[in-house]
């Protein structure tokens, strides 16, 4: 038997007697009781402290039981020596002091719990995802721990240790750690400003953008309606719940009941759970929408999926509308943006500015193709001042030039054809007054004569007779290259 147990730890059968001395040291402690604790003394001082991890883990996973029988002073003084060292020690050691934490300290006075407050400090450093279990095993002891410590100590770190807890990116961890919350708000209902804090922790929750935190506020929601069999439940447990039912009612219902139509379905499911599971209160509640009010009502014996389903086209409904309702808007902007582009458009062919001012180009037709008896129109602005009309002439090829590049040209094709005063005084700068009939003014209208019509139609040419020899010598000499 003994070669058995010791081929199994791994060791000698000393370490087999050992090992069997600590599993059954419970027993024998509760067979003398704390009256003769000293003679066992020496033996737990010798075993706790043994070198073999196994028989220090046996002792880890009983630490509490013999708390419990040898009672508060024993405990203080040597037990919980041995209690510290296994929260430090290897993980298996240390999986069995922390899967009996609240019990142990159950069994010391309140200020000597006080001294354990770092060590919960430390189990809140465990972000590991491989050490999840050891939060899963803190997780489950929170509803002892929320009564355990002073409300301030509860408030200052039992409450972060809960709400890192319900938050933990491991579900096992997470549904373990919402019942906690109605015990902790129990514990803190004392100070208002504590309890003030505490709902804006599970406010935040619900208006996260991450669905898993709006899930989370919803499951916590549940933890306060959550209620036992009559059979079940003590007098202080049913003060307890009915305490629950007030704070949800009063603090979390109105936030709750917006996350009907959440636009996860898995936010949208637990919330269906929950409905279905609490249809009373959620009808009577006065924060409950009356469309989720009619299908709670038309429907008492409705299961969760098919609430669920009703949610879903409900929300596919509303963004349905939405998208029409964008749709009209952006209809609207369309047209008003077409009305904008039309009117800008009328305004500027109204304008006589926007209509042909860049047209400043001379046209010069050739020699070869000169077309006698044509009229060679433009439609020039009547307030630029920088370009003159056109004057078409006979028999010559017509030039398109500024005022006062005409002026120029004109002057010097004077100087170069004429061979007498009188032929270079026959021609005269535009815009000054002449006695000529061939001078060409822009301000005086064209006279009601057959020669005129053939010759210009526009308002600001005046060709009275036929051009004189003197006029029409210096054209033919022009180039291209003058303009």
């Amino acid at each position: 038997m003994a070669t058995t147990a010791a081929a199994q730890l791994g060791g000698s059968g000393e370490v087999d007697i050992k090992f069997h001395c600590a599993f059954n040291f419970p027993a024998v402690a509760s067979i003398l009781g704390a009256a003769d604790w000293l003679k066992l003394s020496a033996a737990f001082e010798l075993l706790h402290n043994d070198t073999y991890w196994k028989i220090r883990r046996s002792f880890a996973y009983s630490l509490h039981e013999l708390a419990r029988i040898l009672g508060q002073g024993i405990t203080e003084t040597q037990l919980a020596t041995a209690f510290d060292g296994y929260l430090h020690d290897v993980q298996d050691v240390r999986l069995g002091a922390m899967l009996h934490f609240a019990d142990f300290l159950e069994n010391v006075s309140p200020s000597f719990r006080e001294s354990y407050l770092p060590v919960l400090t430390e189990f809140d450093s465990f972000d590991k995802t491989t050490k999840w279990r050891f939060r899963e095993v803190l997780s489950g002891q929170l509803a002892q721990l929320c009564h355990t410590f002073t409300p301030g100590a509860t408030f200052a770190v039992i409450n972060p240790l809960v709400f890192k807890l319900i938050t933990d990116p491991v579900a096992v961890v997470r549904e373990q750690s919402y019942h906690a919350c109605p015990l902790l708000v129990a514990r803190l209902n004392s100070n208002a400003t504590w309890l003030t804090a505490i709902v804006d922790k599970f406010v935040t929750l619900a208006r996260s953008t991450h669905y898993q935190d709006r899930q989370c506020f919803v499951k916590i929601c549940a933890s306060f309606l959550l209620t036992k069999e009559p059979q079940e439940v003590s007098e202080k447990d049913a003060v307890l719940a009915c305490a629950a039912r007030d704070f949800f009612s009063s603090q979390l219902a109105a936030v709750f009941f917006t996350l009907a139509l959440d636009p996860v379905s898995n936010v949208r499911l637990v919330f269906a759970e929950t409905a279905v599971e609490h249809q009373q209160l959620c009808r009577e509640h006065p924060a409950c929408p009356d469309a989720l009010r009619e299908i709670l009502s038309t429907a008492p014996s409705i299961d969760t999926d098919t609430f669920a389903a009703i949610l879903s086209r409900r929300v596919k409904e509303c963004s349905n509308g939405l998208t029409k309702e964008d749709a009209k808007v952006q209809d609207k902007e369309t047209e008003q943006a077409s009305v904008t582009s039309s009117d800008a458009d009328e305004e500027s062919e109204g304008c006589p500015e926007a209509s042909s001012r860049p047209v400043r180009v001379t046209e010069v037709i050739p020699e070869e193709k000169e077309i006698n008896g044509e009229v060679f129109e433009a439609l020039i602005p009547a307030e630029d001042t920088t370009t003159a009309t056109f004057a078409s002439l006979s028999g010559s090829p017509r030039v398109a030039l500024p005022v006062e590049s005409r002026k120029g040209m004109m002057h010097r094709a004077s100087l170069e054809g004429s061979t007498s005063k009188a032929d270079s005084d026959e021609v005269s700068p535009i815009g000054e007054p002449s006695s000529s009939s061939s001078a060409i003014t822009m301000e005086d209208p064209p006279p009601s004569s057959k020669a005129n019509r053939d010759v210009s139609r526009s308002p600001h040419t005046d060709t009275a007779t036929k051009p004189t020899a003197a006029a029409e010598d210096p054209l033919p000499k022009m180039h291209s290259r003058d303009c």
